[in-house]
């Protein structure tokens, strides 16, 4: 991963998405790497940290996959070259695979604002961390995590399981998705 990243200054990587069937995004991910010369491709799941609460009250931090059912890919190929030898890895592959694109035209790679807006919500290892924060009055106020200076974004927030709801641009498509949001102050 960090032979990709050391190259970055030189070359803008395109990302791509792959539709796979949930429960194989690992095993798509193995193939890749396997199929693929490490130094052209970079296949990842976008993940996200969240509070999981136990019955006994105990909380604990779980990673979730982020998009279930799809893998994204960082390439440094030109656009046209990535297509081929994508479509011929997914001609070979034994499960459902499909290589996404916006609506009808023949645009695969994911626009820059989606993936410049997904990076800014991610570490360096493609995760979302959960954002700490707390209420004033009827104003949420964000003191650490991704969403520190974003809580206009904030759709819908629950206190009690420790997560909101945020909306991403994603291929074309707003899509809602739960972060973790702790928020254990409630100010007057």
């Amino acid at each position: 991963m960090d032979e990709i990243r050391a190259k970055k200054e030189n070359k803008e990587y395109d990302w791509y998405v792959l539709f796979v069937k949930v429960g194989y995004e690992n095993k798509v991910i193995s193939q890749l790497q396997s199929y693929f010369n490490k130094k052209m491709i970079l296949p990842f799941l976008p993940k996200l940290e969240i509070f999981h609460k136990y019955s006994n009250g105990y909380i604990e931090m779980e990673y979730k996959i982020l998009f279930p059912g799809y893998v994204f890919v960082e390439s440094n190929l030109n656009e046209m070259k990535f297509i081929s030898m994508i479509k011929e890895f997914i001609h070979y592959y034994d499960a459902p695979l499909k290589l996404l694109k916006y609506g009808d035209s023949y645009e695969f790679a994911m626009r820059e604002h989606e993936k410049s807006m997904l990076q800014s919500f991610c570490n360096i290892d493609f995760c979302i961390e959960a954002s700490t924060g707390l209420i004033k009055g009827n104003k949420t106020i964000v003191l650490k995590g991704p969403l520190k200076g974003r809580e206009s974004i904030i759709k819908k927030i629950d206190r009690s399981r420790r997560k909101a709801v945020i909306n991403i641009d994603i291929m074309g498509k707003c899509v809602p998705i739960t972060v973790g949001l702790d928020i254990p102050i409630k100010l007057p």
